[in-house]
């Protein structure tokens, strides 16, 4: 190649004095530089030490895709986590390959993408929810391999009361199981012991870093769906919050907190929030909705951006019944009518399709093969 890429020099310097006028200094100083680049160029991209271990990397990646796919694409997901266009082509290699990827869940996920080999499942972490981090995923995780919780209340009793046991005469005995079990003169009894030093209070730092907020966004993403529906855990999360107190030195007042949680708990008349708030939630927490609603027939769907021109808006919307995601136009005044925002939930009554207006030849026309669909009809659910 050293050889060859010289023979070029006579050549191209004829062109530029001869085709461009160029002078012959000129042209030759061009040609050198220009030879001594390519050269470069050549002998760094066909090196030894440059194409053999790209070689590797690519044999190794084709090996490991080929033999062990789920792990490699969970591998792909948590590398290209904020690369929405190679993500896209890892859920596709997820798809083909049979490979369930779910969404974050309580003793399933950790902080980022998990691997269930057993079942050929990926589990979503925490780190992908506004607010949270890949920690928090870690220490729950940590958290359900450790512990078994009967209800979301003594899970909450957990992660906000340091104090985990209580030590009487050498046996150690569960907050849980004092609050359920213990009348007055027992808690007193407990009480005045802590006082004289004969009953021990023993606590444990879980080093988990999860305020209100932290958790209510994963009680409204169904993380803790195990332990019933959203808006019941989010009513014992709040009544928890306004009546427990870890500071308190007595019993009975802690007590009454935790078993009214549990009344909440056990009511099973407590319906879940609809669809639509589902998706609400998972646009303002994930930054796209997921749910979708079976059997529906009306076209509800969400609208997550708007672009507006001088006549017309183009909107993406989420189609809450296929799961799927399109570009339409509305006019302006439709537009405004319906007061149309990021968020919105809207019924789509009609789409037209419609010719694209392109420029041809200097002139606004019709185009024969290019369309665009408008929503020609709607009822924003938000009004």
């Amino acid at each position: 190649m050293d050889e060859e890429v010289p023979k070029i020099k006579p050549a191209f310097i004829k062109t530029m004095t001869e085709k461009y006028g160029d002078s012959l200094e000129h042209a030759k100083q061009i040609a050198d530089s220009f030879i001594q680049i390519f050269l470069d160029s050549v002998n760094y991209g066909f090196s030894l030490n440059h194409s053999v271990p790209y070689s590797y990397i690519g044999y190794i990646n084709a090996w490991l895709r080929y033999y062990y796919p789920l792990e490699f694409c969970t591998a792909g997901l948590q590398i290209w986590r904020k690369d929405e266009a190679k993500r896209v082509k890892f859920l596709d290699f997820a798809n083909r390959n049979k490979i369930v990827i779910l969404p974050s869940r309580f003793g399933k996920s950790k902080g980022n993408y998990t691997v269930l080999k057993s079942k050929n499942q990926i589990f979503e972490g925490t780190v992908g929810i506004k607010g949270l981090n890949e920690t928090i995923g870690n220490k729950l995780y940590e958290l359900s391999n450790k512990y078994t919780f009967n209800t979301f209340t003594d899970l909450l009793l957990c992660i906000y009361e340091p104090v985990k046991n209580i030590e009487v005469n050498g046996k150690s005995i569960p907050l849980s199981e004092v609050y359920t079990s213990g009348d007055k003169a027992y808690l007193k009894e407990l009480y005045n012991g802590i006082k004289k030093g004969t009953v021990i209070e023993k606590t444990f730092d879980l080093g988990l870093d999860l305020n209100k907020r932290g958790m209510l966004s994963l009680i409204q993403l169904d993380y803790f769906s195990m332990f019933g529906n959203a808006k019941k855990l989010e009513m014992i999360l709040e009544h928890f919050k306004q009546e427990y107190n870890k500071s308190r030195k007595t019993f009975d007042a802690n007590q009454r907190a935790y078993l009214e949680c549990l009344d909440i708990e056990n009511d099973s008349k407590i319906r879940d929030y609809t669809y639509a708030d589902k998706a609400r939630f998972e646009f303002a927490l994930l930054g796209k909705p997921r749910t979708t609603i079976p059997n529906i027939k009306s076209m509800i769907a969400m609208v997550l951006k708007v672009n507006e021109y001088s006549n017309k808006v183009r909107i993406s919307v989420y189609d809450m019944r296929s799961g799927r995601t399109a570009q339409l136009f509305v006019k302006k005044q439709l537009f405004k009518e319906q007061r149309l925002e990021e968020g919105s939930i809207i019924i789509m009554r009609n789409v037209a399709k419609k010719p694209r207006v392109v420029m041809v030849d200097g002139r606004w026309q019709q185009s024969h093969d290019k369309y665009d669909y408008w929503l020609t009809d709607l009822v924003n659910s938000n009004k």
